[in-house]
């Protein structure tokens, strides 16, 4: 059997809050580079969700003629381009 230090109850859900607010003060030093990073999440997020859209439109956009000699490239360029 394992001796083992008492560590407590879990921290409750509000705790969370509370931490964010700690910090605040801390972080807003820093503020030009937290709403730097925040809006690179944000953007980040939206990339992510308009890649598959944008491809989707591109795919649909050809007829079956231009398809065979336009689709690698333009998928490639495109996927490039949005990552």
């Amino acid at each position: 059997m394992r001796r083992t230090a008492h560590i407590g109850e879990p921290p409750t859900r509000g705790n969370d809050w509370k931490t964010i607010r700690t910090l605040i003060p801390y972080l807003w030093e820093f503020k030009g580079r937290v709403l730097f990073a925040l809006a690179c999440l944000a953007a980040a997020k939206v990339a992510t969700v308009a890649v598959p859209l944008v491809l989707k439109d591109i795919i649909d956009a050809l007829d079956p003629k231009q398809a065979l000699l336009v689709l690698p490239l333009t998928l490639l360029l495109a996927y490039g381009a949005l990552r």
